[in-house]
């Protein structure tokens, strides 16, 4: 799959849908022109779909977005599901990349299986030896009460979750709707790489899954921001 990310097909699919956008055409509308003209599989559907935006969006993203570790401490607002959902399908082996606008994501949407447990423990294993040296002064997490039917019950259970993933000074915040409670946060930064969120906060961001992955992979993470820059 990654090979196809590399191809000349994708490549010209980023650089039809980029000037799509960058001219105002509709999301919707160019997503299926472009996937369909150059006929992308659900892989390269689904990082062109997620992973490609306008160049103004770019942007304005990476005026908030802030560099990890913090060279001044923060509290920071995470979005529990988002973050660990992404390390999970890291650990499942699925296709982690950098996106246009510099956040890390995944194409764990062509995925059903969220419930082996040993993926589950080793993403808030990351987690617990990540957080303490990206420079935060406190940790809330914002966490979905009511998570999509696909995930399995424990992966929320906050008995387990303050025993894996308490580190100094930590909350945990159970909501039924977390984009309205973190688009609401003023103060600190917002963890998070859903696009909703991150248009709409007004506070600074900062990509923690991102920050982690590129430890880890080094060289090895796909940056489709690398392709877009060639013609933006």
């Amino acid at each position: 799959m990654r090979d196809s990310l590399q191809s000349p097909q994708f490549e010209a699919a980023v650089r039809d849908y980029l000037l799509l956008l960058n001219r105002g055409y509709p999301e919707k509308r160019s997503r299926d022109l472009v996937a369909d003209r150059y006929q992308l599989d659900k892989y390269q559907r689904s990082v062109l779909f997620r992973g490609v935006f306008s160049t103004k969006t770019n942007t304005a993203r990476g005026r908030k977005r802030i560099d990890l570790p913090l060279d001044n401490s923060l509290p920071v607002s995470i979005d529990f599901l988002n973050l660990l959902l992404l390390l999970m399908n890291y650990l499942y082996g699925r296709h982690v990349y950098i996106s246009t606008d510099g956040f890390a994501r995944d194409d764990g949407e062509n995925f059903t299986s969220f419930d082996n447990a040993h993926i589950f423990h080793g993403a808030l294993g990351l987690l617990r030896e990540s957080l303490p040296g990206m420079g935060f002064n406190g940790i809330r997490w914002f966490i979905d009460s009511k998570p999509t039917s696909k995930l399995p019950p424990w992966i929320v259970d906050s008995h387990l979750l303050q025993r894996e993933i308490t580190v100094e000074n930590s909350e945990f915040i159970y909501r039924e709707k977390i984009d309205r409670e973190l688009i609401k946060v003023r103060e600190g930064l917002i963890a998070t790489a859903d696009s909703v969120i991150l248009d709409k906060t007004g506070q600074n961001t900062v990509d923690i899954g991102g920050y982690i992955l590129r430890r880890r992979i080094q060289e090895g993470l796909l940056d489709i921001s690398v392709v877009a820059r060639r013609f933006s």
